[in-house]
């Protein structure tokens, strides 16, 4: 069982519950490297690390979609800089 941490404290499940909101506010949010990316900058406050917030998006997206966004952080950040240039 996956246990979500933000700034070392679990979170709690009304927290999950607003976690899931945001990213499921639009279906196809995280299908897209744009949406992902904007998910992931709306959720980072909420992690204690960037890592953190990326591993929770990639998830989600694995749930949704039956496979990773990014196979791993590093691909994730070269990814991230490549579009904010």
């Amino acid at each position: 069982m996956i246990q979500l941490h933000a700034n070392g404290q679990l979170i709690a499940e009304k927290g999950i519950i607003e976690l899931q909101e945001i990213v499921h506010k639009n279906p196809n949010e995280l299908k897209t490297s744009k949406g992902f990316f904007q998910s992931w900058f709306s959720l980072l406050p909420r992690f204690k690390t960037q890592q953190d917030c990326f591993e929770y998006l990639n998830l989600m997206h694995h749930r949704k979609y039956r496979c990773y966004k990014y196979l791993s952080f590093e691909d994730f950040k070269n990814a991230k800089k490549e579009w904010l240039n």
